[in-house]
């Protein structure tokens, strides 16, 4: 149970924060980039950012929870 708490925990404190969103878009931003970065890069921003709103909600436990344990449950079940 602990370590199902912490597994829980590390994972929603992983969760991408609005800094992360703001260092990859001024990235993005540089006019050096490539156009299809570019393209690629501004929805995962604004998920970031819908997400960062959204851990008002919780969301980030819900995050916290698939990558603690439904990840390595379907993992373990496509492996065995």
């Amino acid at each position: 149970m602990v370590l199902m708490w912490l597994g829980i925990s590390i994972a929603m404190h992983s969760f991408p924060s609005t800094g992360d969103a703001a260092n990859i878009w001024s990235a993005v931003k540089h006019p050096d980039t490539p156009m299809l970065v570019k393209i690629l890069t501004a929805p995962l921003v604004g998920l970031i950012y819908l997400c960062a709103i959204g851990s008002v909600i919780w969301l980030d436990l819900i995050y916290g929870i698939a990558v603690a344990m439904l990840i390595p449950n379907i993992l373990i079940s496509l492996i065995a």
